[in-house]
């Protein structure tokens, strides 16, 4: 649902910038519910990643830390990877 409120805000960013409506104002006013929704939804994936660290085990949690150290534990998403 956040995903898609914010591809709308980019569509209507875009929709604004190739028409003769264009304002800075009215640009300033979607770019600032696009940096809304985008805080939103790293709010959303730091919590979906802290829950999932709280589900591994102590063993997980060692190699998830040395994973992020060799730069190997991201799945490009904020989220980490699990490790097996």
């Amino acid at each position: 649902e956040k995903g898609m409120a914010l591809r709308e805000q980019h569509q209507a960013l875009h929709d604004l910038v190739m028409s003769d409506a264009y304002t800075p104002a009215a640009a300033a006013e979607i770019i600032a519910r696009i940096g809304t929704a985008q805080g939103e939804m790293a709010k959303l994936h730091a919590e979906g990643a802290n829950k999932l660290y709280k589900l591994l085990t102590p063993e997980q949690r060692t190699k998830l830390q040395q994973n992020e150290l060799t730069g190997g534990g991201h799945s490009g998403r904020g989220v980490p990877r699990m490790p097996s």
